[in-house]
């Protein structure tokens, strides 16, 4: 509430240039891949099968695949945030493996070395194309498998539990916002809604799916705060659960470390059985 009053009481010519600005720049607001890589950790460059994933359009998507232990333990499909590329993610992959479990992480398209460009549409088409890999080549029950996203990713898993991965042992939003307007109404309420291009909505596929949720946010955080979470959780069908976490967004699961990780070991094993 306060940008607004602050920016209304800009002269008019500033008012206009600032929502020319935001309106011209949605895309890379929503949307900040890096190309440039983190240095990769020989042991995850030793234990991982880098490949690519084919997606809609001829896109193709790098992707990291670490096979669980055995064939009846867990495996997670991580969709990540909405910066960076998979080689910013090694931590979280190193601490999903010590869970005893199996990690795929891909690039959504423009992202790291993934072909093509960042797009709404596209962040559902390649999820659902690193399901499909998962659940085909790699040779996964789906009832092993666990959707997990961050932040923007946990929109993306949202939808892809109700739809490809309907059948998935179950759902982790972790950070996620509740919906795109509520980001703007939050970021910049002083930009009309009229004028948004994208309009992400977790909450619909959320009444929609059937696999237990799991929802992770952090009350300390200012950036998507909790109340969105809140309303994800009101807005979602059961089975559901909402853990608090501590720290600001994007690391609140580090800073809750070590009960975090065993919410997540239990929520896994709990949901999650051998094939048949």
């Amino acid at each position: 509430m306060l940008a607004a009053v602050i920016i209304l009481a800009l002269p008019p010519i500033l008012v206009a240039g600032t929502l020319w600005w935001i309106y011209h720049h949605q895309t890379h607001l929503l949307f900040a891949p890096r190309k440039s890589r983190e240095p990769v950790s020989p042991t995850l460059r030793k234990e991982g099968k880098t490949f690519f994933i084919p997606s809609t359009q001829g896109i193709r998507l790098e992707a990291w695949y670490f096979p669980p232990p055995s064939r009846e333990d867990p495996v997670f499909l991580f969709c990540h945030g909405n910066t960076g590329n998979l080689t910013w993610y090694q931590q979280t992959i190193e601490q999903i493996r010590r869970l005893d479990a199996g990690i795929l992480v891909f690039d959504y398209r423009g992202y790291g070395n993934s072909s093509g460009q960042p797009s709404e549409e596209g962040l559902s088409q390649d999820a659902a194309a690193a399901w499909h890999w998962l659940t085909g080549p790699g040779h996964i029950d789906p009832q092993r498998i666990l959707l997990y996203g961050r932040s923007l990713g946990a929109a993306v898993v949202a939808q892809l539990s109700a739809r490809e991965g309907s059948s998935a042992a179950g759902v982790i939003m972790e950070s996620g916002f509740s919906h795109l307007d509520a980001m703007r109404e939050h970021l910049y309420p002083f930009f009309p809604a009229s004028l948004a291009h994208f309009t992400l909505d977790s909450r619909p596929w959320l009444a929609k799916r059937h696999c237990p949720l799991l929802l992770a946010h952090s009350s300390q955080e200012t950036y998507i705060p909790f109340s969105q979470a809140e309303e994800l959780y009101a807005r979602a069908r059961e089975p559901k659960a909402l853990y608090q976490l501590r720290g600001n967004h994007a690391r609140g699961w580090e800073e809750s470390w070590p009960e975090y990780r065993q919410v997540l070991h239990d929520f896994a094993r709990q949901n999650t059985r051998p094939r048949k």
